[in-house]
């Protein structure tokens, strides 16, 4: 790729982002763009620049919503008996919406049109891979992120990987970064597997 479609390619990746009300995403692409950061023109970095202003709105959002849904996952769902995903993914995008600090356009996002239970603590994984499935039609409309998510009995497994370029950052600095600790209260689970690999970041929640 010459340095001309790849500038055109990020400039206008760059922008898609800051009119994404899901700020989380910022994390993803900080982390994709630091190894290339010395690539990036002027008008590239002030796109860098502003979005890493999001990343930490994206870090408080975390840390205060998601610590809810660990709440709702485990005690309420003793107390209450079944929880609806369905309900927590509108809550989830309303509280996305206002915590937007800049101009938006709304993404296509449809919330399922059937309530979806989960009953029992064997049912969370479940029930997270449900939402991550949803957050992953957001996260896969541009042209460098590309998500691939499966399931078995035993794991959830997100890939992320890039159509122009490798990954560059060792594991242990990956470990530090803002993606990692986003997915990482995404999974709301200490049990997650990172490894860096040919086809890019790989994280897999495990079940115990």
């Amino acid at each position: 790729m010459d340095k001309k479609s790849f500038d055109e390619i990020t400039t206008e990746t760059l922008s898609h982002f800051l009119k994404t009300p899901f700020s989380i995403i910022l994390g993803f692409c900080e982390l994709l763009l630091s190894g290339i950061a010395g690539e990036l023109n002027k008008q590239q970095r002030y796109y860098l620049e502003k979005m890493k202003d999001q990343i930490i709105t994206a870090d408080e959002f975390l840390n205060d919503y998601l610590d809810r849904i660990e709440m709702l996952l485990n005690t309420d769902l003793e107390k209450n008996h079944s929880i609806n995903l369905t309900e927590i993914l509108k809550d989830i995008f309303l509280v996305l919406y206002s915590k937007c600090e800049i101009d938006c356009i709304l993404p296509d996002f449809e919330i399922p049109s059937s309530d979806i239970y989960i009953e029992s603590k064997d049912e969370i994984h479940k029930g997270l891979f449900i939402l991550i499935s949803e957050f992953k039609e957001l996260l896969c409309d541009n042209q460098i992120l590309k998500l691939k998510l499966t399931e078995d009995d035993h794991s959830i497994c997100i890939k992320i990987h890039s159509s122009n370029y490798t990954y560059s950052k060792p594991v242990d600095s990956l470990e530090k970064s803002v993606i990692f600790r986003t997915l990482k209260k995404l999974f709301l689970s200490s049990n997650i597997e990172l490894e860096n690999t040919s086809e890019g970041l790989v994280l897999t929640y495990v079940k115990r």
